[in-house]
Order: structure tokens, then C-alpha cells, then sequence
């Protein structure tokens, strides 16, 4: 004799056969299959979502996205975010660290570094005249976590070095104007001395004329050199 048990809502349906063996109706056993996995999979959901927030609240700012470690993708973040508690997991990440107790410690210390280490981060950069606009811990698709800032000089650095170049700027001016008013003079002084050297030259030759008077050839010559001297004289007293 057959004996049949049905359950309710028709979730399994066994039949114990005359020798104590128990079967189920498969159609009725893939229905419960397929609901066991709809619910573990609403429960592995809400426990990633759960947990999820359970960071947010310890940490902050925490973004759900793959990034890859190369650099291309590291300059885009880096531009895309503002403020130095940016936390970016990757999805297959985050669903690791919700079921796996040993992941989640890991990746939580790596993410706690980051925030310990800022104060050390700030005065790094405050040592090189720069401050924080973006920084924070990404943890990558491949379990790589990857540490970022970017930086930017402070206000007052950048006033700084303005002030210096325009004073090294002002510099610069005067001494190419003193550069150039020292040539003048020397150039001035230059043609101060030709001239005076033609005046000599002229003046010479005019106490010496008288020697040269008997030959009107050569007294003639010397008259016109007279003359040029002269010229050239009156020439450089223009400068």
C-alpha cells in the first residue's frame, strides 16, 4: 500500500512507498529549490547591504565601484573626489568581506591605516607648501588596495612666490635699466674723448700750417683734414 503526504501550499509532496521509501514529486522539489535560493539570495543581499552600512557609519564616505590599479584610472578618481575620508570597494570585494569574517578584519585595518596615517599625511604635505584636496583607500576588484592624494599649494604659498617674482621681476627692470643707463654714459664718454681727439688733432695741424704755407698743395691738403677733423668733431658732440 502507497501512502502520500501532502504539505501545505504544495512546497514538497512525499510518497513513502510499501517498503519505507521516501520520494519527492521533482517539479514540487525544483519550486523549493528555486525559493530556498531566492531567499538565501535576498539574504546574502540584505546581509552586503547591511554591512555595507555598518562601514559607512564607522568610516564615512564609502563608495561601492571597481577601479583598476593603473594609473589612468587612479588620475580619473583622484579628479572625480574632494576630501581626504574617500573610501572606493569594489562590489566583489565588499561581498567577500560581508561573509568572510578573516577578509573583513583585513580590509577594515587597511581602511583604519588610512585614516591613522592623516595627520602624518597633512604635515608631509604642509612640508612641501602643499595641502590635501582629495585623498583616501581604494580597494580593487583583484584585493589590491591602493593608498591616493592629490594635492594642491596653499593660498598662502602661492601668494608667496607671486610677491617673489614680482619683486624679482621689479629686479630685473631696474638693473636692465641700470645696464643700459651705464652704457649710455660709457658710450657718451666714448664719443666725448673721439671728439676731443679730432679737436686736438685740428688744432695741431692748425699751429703747424704755417710750415706747410710755401707748398699751397699740401697747405691745401691739410686745411681739408683741418676741416674734416672739425666735422667729425662737431659730429660726436651731437651724442
Amino acid at each position: 500500500m502507497i501512502n502520500k503526504t501532502n504539505v501545505i501550499n504544495n512546497v514538497v509532496i512525499q510518497t513513502i512507498d510499501k517498503n519505507g521509501k521516501i520520494s519527492k514529486d521533482s517539479a514540487n522539489t525544483d519550486f523549493a529549490a528555486n525559493l530556498q535560493a531566492a531567499l538565501t539570495a535576498e539574504s546574502d543581499e540584505s546581509r552586503v547591504e547591511s554591512y555595507r552600512q555598518s562601514l559607512v557609519e564607522r568610516f564615512g564616505n564609502v563608495r561601492i565601484q571597481s577601479v583598476g590599479n593603473d594609473q589612468s584610472s587612479m588620475d580619473e578618481l583622484g579628479m572625480g573626489t574632494i576630501g581626504s575620508g574617500n573610501i572606493v570597494i569594489a562590489p566583489n570585494i565588499l561581498e567577500q568581506m560581508a561573509n568572510d569574517p578573516q577578509k573583513a578584519a583585513f580590509y577594515e585595518k587597511a581602511i583604519a591605516h588610512h585614516f591613522d596615517h592623516l595627520p602624518i599625511l597633512r604635515a608631509e604635505m604642509a612640508a612641501m607648501n602643499h595641502r590635501i584636496t582629495s585623498c583616501g583607500v581604494v580597494i580593487h576588484p583583484n584585493g589590491e588596495v591602493t593608498y591616493y592624494v592629490s594635492g594642491e599649494e596653499t593660498p598662502e604659498y602661492k601668494a608667496k612666490v607671486e610677491a617673489e617674482n614680482k619683486a624679482k621681476q621689479e629686479r630685473k627692470v631696474a638693473q636692465q635699466k641700470e645696464a643700459e643707463e651705464a652704457a649710455q654714459e660709457m658710450f657718451a664718454k666714448q664719443m666725448q674723448m673721439l671728439e676731443m681727439g679730432y679737436q686736438q688733432k685740428a688744432k695741431e695741424l692748425a699751429s703747424e700750417r704755417a710750415t706747410f704755407a710755401q707748398n699751397m698743395g699740401f697747405a691745401t691738403q691739410v686745411d681739408s683734414l683741418i676741416a674734416a677733423y672739425q666735422a667729425q668733431a662737431q659730429n660726436l658732440s651731437l651724442y
